[in-house]
């Protein structure tokens, strides 16, 4: 019997049974390249390609404990990044460009973008 799992966004690594890993649900905008985050990053424990919410987020209807298999969600497609590269190393990497722009080219700071990946999300006891 074989095993599913899932590549880390940032590092390419594997994902395996029982990594604490984050998922977020991005579509595409028309046939470019541009992608959209439709649900933010959520912590979760994963399980062959679903995970086991370690937090609520009650806007997308994301309960703790409840088992959430992202691949499920239509139109939608999951992205994994392991957990410690999220919340440890990604905030120390010297950033090589000042700026980035959004959907209006109009340019965001870097710091911004870095600020939105360290954002400690709400989590309901």
């Amino acid at each position: 019997m074989g095993c599913w799992s899932e590549s880390c966004a940032v590092t390419g690594m594997e994902i395996r049974y029982d990594n604490r890993v984050y998922v977020a649900m991005v579509n595409s905008e028309g046939y470019n390249s541009q992608q959209i985050i439709v649900i933010p990053p959520v912590l979760g424990i994963y399980d062959y390609g679903g995970i086991e919410l370690l937090e609520n987020n009650t806007e997308f209807g994301l309960v703790k404990g409840d088992a959430w298999q992202p691949r499920e969600i239509e139109g939608s497609d999951p992205i994994y990044i392991d957990a410690v590269i999220l919340e440890d190393v990604l905030p120390t990497i010297s950033k090589e460009f000042p700026y980035a722009y959004n959907e209006t080219n109009e340019p965001i700071s870097i710091d911004t973008i870095a600020d939105a990946c360290a954002i400690k999300r709400t989590l309901s006891p």
